[in-house]
Order: C-alpha cells, then structure tokens, then sequence
C-alpha cells in the first residue's frame, strides 16, 4: 500500500519562476503536501526563513538551486550554518542543480547540511525519496 501521510511544508528557492512553478506542480500533484512556497532570490530566501522561523513554521524539505546570482546555492548554505543551526535537523536540505558538474555534487555529499542532490526538474521518483526521509 502506498504511503499517503503528508509534509508540512516545502520552500522552493530557485531564481527562475518557470522551474519554481514547474516544481509547485510536480509537488502538488504528489498529493502529499501541505504547503509549498516558493521564493526567487538568496535574499528573499533568508528573509524567508526568518519569518518561518520567527512563526514555528519551519519547512519540512527545503529545495535550493545551486546556480542562482547574488548568493548562490552555495553561500546559502553558508548562511544557514550562521543563523539556523538549531534548525539543522528539522528540515531536508535538498539542491537542486541543471549543472551536470561533478564537483557540486561531490561537495553536497561532503556537506553536512546538505541530505539530497537532485538534478531539475524534480521527480515523483526524488519527491518520495524526500518524503521517505522527513517521516522516518
């Protein structure tokens, strides 16, 4: 029997609106979602985060593009480590990448913040490998 129980929330961090909404699709679609927001820039991302967490409202997978301008995927992991260590174990870090450069993926392996390296779009197939992580 399939699992159906259900994320709280999901933060879509990708500087281009077609893949965000492409990714809000294939999410929705899953029917295993509570909540998706998605945000365009590193700024709005932290801004973003800010404001969850001030609320107790911490996304359960946070999907973060690699390649963006202005703070990447990269420096936004950095701030993380800063300003959201105790947030550490309460979401699934995933990154998203259209790179097909080894390195990224070799550093998100290396990273402790980092539990997924996807390439984009998002998949059903990567979508329940993330859902699988946040309930068990």
């Amino acid at each position: 029997m399939a699992d159906t129980r259900k994320i709280d929330s999901v933060l879509l961090i990708d500087d281009d609106d077609i893949v965000n909404f492409l990714n809000t699709t294939i999410i929705r679609m899953t029917h295993r979602v509570e909540e998706i927001q998605s945000v365009t820039s590193g700024n709005a991302a932290i801004n973003k985060l800010n404001e969850l967490y001030a609320a107790g409202r911490w996304p359960s997978i946070i999907c973060i593009d690699i390649n963006m301008p202005g703070i990447n995927g990269w420096e936004l992991i950095d701030l993380f480590k800063q300003h959201f260590q105790p947030m550490k174990n309460k979401s699934i870090v995933c990154l998203l990448s259209s790179s097909l450069d080894p390195r990224d993926q070799a550093k998100a392996e290396a990273s402790d913040w980092v539990d997924y390296y996807v390439s984009k779009p998002l998949t059903a197939n990567a979508l329940n490998n993330l859902y699988n992580k946040v309930l068990n």
